[in-house]
């Protein structure tokens, strides 16, 4: 299944990851479609990241800690963090304050990769950035 991504100027597609992380998966296509507020991700290198406030705690931790550019991870979170979406761009490191965190892979961005670093360059400019998601249908215009 693909997913859509809007962000600003930038359309992208994903690859839902169901056969990796399924629960995950789930969490996310019970919330589609979606927006979610991206910051640029401070402690993660060439990432941005959404919180997501608690929602997704009974999922429970990922594995994945240095995804590759365009595999947007979903991280549970606990009591003392909240989770996050992340979406890195270059290389990455999923870290906070704390220490390292590990997350579940969810989509693989396969349309507009390349805009990755772009979409990246303006979200650290802006401050922020409002990312909507949905299942693929009709493509954005």
């Amino acid at each position: 299944m693909e997913i859509e991504l809007k962000a600003g100027p930038f359309s992208f597609l994903a690859r839902l990851e169901q056969d990796i992380s399924p629960a995950a998966c789930g969490w996310l296509m019970e919330r589609l479609p979606a927006h979610w507020e991206f910051l640029q991700g401070r402690w993660s290198g060439h990432a941005v990241f959404a919180r997501l406030n608690g929602t997704a705690r009974h999922i429970g931790q990922g594995g994945i800690s240095r995804p590759d550019a365009g595999q947007i991870l979903l991280c549970a979170g606990d009591d003392r963090e909240g989770g996050e979406l992340l979406i890195p761009y270059g290389p990455t490191r999923f870290a906070c304050p704390s220490g390292e965190l590990f997350g579940h892979h969810v989509l693989t961005v396969t349309t507009g990769q390349e805009r990755l670093a772009d979409l990246g360059t303006l979200i650290h400019e802006r401050g922020s950035l409002s990312i909507s998601y949905r299942r693929c249908s009709t493509p954005w215009r």
